[in-house]
């Protein structure tokens, strides 16, 4: 009985999946619609710059239909967004009927584009020292990079905003198209930050207003250790508030590749979980100091001339082991500490203005150029193809 039993099972999906396929191949005879399909991090959610793209769409009242691609339905999102489950029939049948693709990461499953339609890949990362994509192809999980390829050949657009890493985007993607200079979308909360953004984040980590913000996020490793990331955050607390006064509040942001590990990190009222924290962006954009590695969100801040301290236990053994960097660490203009003591003494002898005067010179190094209005001339683009 059992083994009719799962046959019956096997059978009903076979048919299922079959009549998945043909009216998906049916969905290719149809016109394409006036309509965008988005997704971010493999349907994590609305957030980095598919998120701040889709704003500013609703923000000209352009007149389209908007799905977003997400493996929780119950995700919050502007009410003019329909969410669709990742990875489902129904996304691909969007996929199949809309003008427009918008995604940041490279990996996630998409039909073969049809003619007329326009995929614009934004990527995750703004400038950073560490290698990407082809340049760790050996690193990467085979399935990876053949998706990645695959991802590449049906690209019509990326975008970057400093030179430096415009290079690298031409010959590290896999990918033959354009990549024209354009602002992130992104970056504008950075340089003109909304007070109901900073509300948002303070009200979610149950901040006093009277309190500063300082972030810790660094970047994964490839063994996904938990030892680099846990140091004395108390101390280093201690300092921030003697070197820049008033009482700070230390938010802990790791990155996805490892939020959901166990790892044993300890929290409390003045150091508190930020991993699960959807848009690193209004993170950022609500603190007065960030701690990193090598995460590219050392160049975010650096543009916003915020204090930016890097520290990390296993610098030296990080470009060896997981990532090689493109950019000399040296010619960065944050300090770089490899102990608590050394971060502590960075913090306590940090300098404003030969820090403003370091990341200008780093900023004209890499030809970084962004006014914060990057979304507004992606619409334009965008607009052309609907």
């Amino acid at each position: 009985m059992f083994g009719i039993k799962r046959r019956t099972k096997h059978c009903f999906a076979v048919i299922c999946n079959g009549i998945g396929k043909f009216l998906l191949y049916a969905a290719r005879l149809l016109p394409l619609q006036q309509k965008i399909v988005f997704n971010a991090f493999g349907g994590r959610g609305f957030c980095d710059e598919p998120k701040y793209i889709l704003l500013e769409l609703l923000r000209q009242g352009v007149d389209a239909k908007y799905i977003w691609l997400v493996n929780d339905l119950h995700a919050k999102m502007p009410p003019q967004v329909k969410k669709v489950k990742f990875n489902s029939w129904l996304s691909m049948f969007h996929y199949i009927t809309a003008k427009i693709w918008i995604d940041n990461t490279k990996a996630s499953p998409k039909p073969q584009k049809r003619s007329g339609q326009f995929y614009l890949q934004t990527w995750h990362g703004c400038w950073g020292p560490k290698g990407a994509e082809q340049a760790v192809e050996d690193q990467l999980p085979r399935s990876y990079v053949e998706a990645a390829k695959l991802d590449a050949s049906q690209t019509d657009l990326m975008y970057i905003n400093n030179e430096y890493e415009k290079q690298i985007y031409e010959n590290s993607f896999w990918y033959d198209g354009p990549v024209i200079n354009a602002n992130f979308s992104s970056l504008s909360i950075l340089l003109r930050t909304p007070e109901d953004v900073v509300k948002k984040v303070y009200d979610a980590f149950d901040i006093p207003f009277n309190k500063k913000i300082a972030i810790y996020a660094p970047t994964f490793r490839n063994e996904f250790s938990a030892e680099v990331y846990i140091w004395d955050y108390k101390r280093i607390i201690r300092a921030l508030e003697n070197r820049f006064g008033g009482e700070f509040v230390l938010l802990v942001r790791l990155h996805p590749n490892i939020a959901t590990r166990e790892l044993g990190l300890k929290y409390s009222s003045t150091i508190k979980d930020a991993t699960k924290y959807l848009d690193m962006y209004e993170l950022l954009a609500a603190s007065d100091v960030l701690i990193t590695d090598i995460s590219s969100t050392m160049s975010v801040m650096a543009f916003a001339k915020r204090p930016v301290f890097l520290f990390a236990k296993d610098f030296d053994e990080y470009a060896v082991s997981d990532r090689p960097l493109i950019y000399p660490l040296e010619k960065l203009p944050f300090t770089i500490s490899r102990s608590v003591d050394e971060l502590e003494k960075s913090i306590i002898e940090f300098d404003e203005k030969a820090y403003d005067s370091k990341t200008d010179a780093f900023m004209s190094d890499i030809g970084f150029y962004d006014d914060g209005h990057g979304a507004e001339k992606i619409c334009r683009i965008l607009l052309r193809q609907l």
